[in-house]
């Protein structure tokens, strides 16, 4: 999922969306690759923002969890997951044989929790960016002791995928609970996995 523009045509392209949604009263706006170092990294970033601010309209951006790249989309930044992950080999997802799964954090790992409440600071700080969009990957299932300690005590009719998953939000809603009332924040909540739809337990 690369970006194949030019750098600035990510702020041109942004802007125009931006100005449409605001004439049809579209509230905002989720971009996944918000940070990229390919499109002009921060800087891009903050032009997008701040123009979508002016006109009313929230920008959202796709925030990968435990997958699909963290607050820092793609690049050499801190807040890359790509970057936490070199930086903390311990966290990646455990695989059922003990390998580990690339590109994917363990979402009980203390590190990831801590590295997730701080660059979600960071965003909201940085940017005038009035929302998020919160994901992660689909089916990913951890197997480290930590984890299997966590389902130890789980219902045995709750997939392991939907309890580690939402596991992954905690710290990310956490962190923004006290922008909850003010900004759109959204999550995949994988309801449809379940066959039965039920969530009890």
């Amino acid at each position: 999922n690369k970006y194949l523009k030019q750098p600035e045509t990510f702020v041109k392209d942004y802007g125009k969306l931006t100005d449409l949604a605001a004439s049809l009263g579209v509230k905002g706006i989720v971009i996944w690759g918000f940070l990229r170092d390919s499109h002009g990294g921060v800087e891009s970033a903050k032009r997008v923002a701040d123009h979508a601010a002016s006109r009313g309209v929230a920008i959202m951006p796709g925030v990968g969890t435990t997958h699909y790249g963290g607050i820092y989309y793609e690049g050499a930044h801190p807040y890359c997951l790509g970057t936490f992950l070199k930086r903390n080999p311990d966290a990646y997802v455990m695989n059922a044989d003990g390998s580990i799964r690339p590109g994917s954090a363990c979402s009980s790992h203390p590190a990831f929790r801590e590295w997730m409440t701080e660059g979600l600071e960071w965003l909201f700080r940085e940017f005038a960016v009035g929302g998020v969009n919160f994901e992660n990957g689909d089916l990913m299932v951890c197997h480290c002791p930590r984890c299997n300690e966590h389902k130890a005590g789980w219902p045995a009719k709750d997939p392991d995928f939907f309890r580690l998953q939402a596991m992954s939000y905690v710290p990310a809603l956490q962190a923004l609970s006290g922008k909850l009332a003010d900004n759109l924040i959204t999550w995949a909540a994988y309801t449809g996995f379940l066959a039965d739809g039920d969530l009890s337990g």
